[in-house]
């Protein structure tokens, strides 16, 4: 698993016997995307790096839409909405936002992050690198249906307008992939 030397290094957490998720609860998100989020439940604030490194790369923020899943997605806009409030810390308000079942999933995520140092610089790069991780993942799917719909508009000679403006989008989705 080229490019995931902090996941190889982490041990997995030990869970006291009767405190695992019930199978319903688990995510089938891939290991890299449980890690990024776990990392986010247990320091939101991480997420202004994250944004940070978009923006410096020309690309809107990190958002539901590039986690895989209902749940992850629902868990990750907790966590956005836990750094727009002020009533308690951010690693705390998310809870708020989530049904007591994603609460649960959350709580797994986070303990699978284990207790790396959220102050290293590596750590916090590794958050960093699998956001960019999961946008690259979204944006590939993105230009699959894309090149999917350019074909259909083509096929059936869609107008012109129509087939230049999906084109126009598969040219602005690929280069934000080679960006990323």
């Amino acid at each position: 698993l080229h490019g995931e030397p902090f996941l190889l290094d982490m041990q997995p957490v030990e869970e006291a016997p009767g405190t695992a998720a019930s199978p319903s609860h688990q995510t089938t998100a891939p290991q890299f995307e449980r890690f990024c989020l776990g990392l986010l439940l247990r320091d939101p604030e991480i997420l202004y790096q994250v944004d940070r490194r978009f923006a410096s790369l020309e690309l809107d923020r990190l958002g539901p839409e590039d986690f895989s899943g209902t749940d992850s997605q629902v868990v990750f806009s907790a966590v956005r909405s836990a750094l727009a409030q002020d009533d308690e810390e951010p690693s705390e308000g998310w809870r708020r936002e989530l049904a007591p079942a994603l609460i649960e999933q959350a709580e797994v995520l986070v303990a699978e992050a284990g207790e790396a140092d959220l102050l290293l610089p590596r750590v916090q790069a590794e958050a960093v690198s699998h956001a960019l991780r999961l946008r690259r993942r979204h944006l590939e799917s993105e230009l699959v249906e894309l090149r999917y719909q350019l074909q259909t508009a083509q096929e059936e000679q869609a107008p012109v307008a129509e087939v230049r403006s999906l084109m126009h989008d598969l040219q602005r989705m690929g280069a934000q992939k080679n960006v990323v």
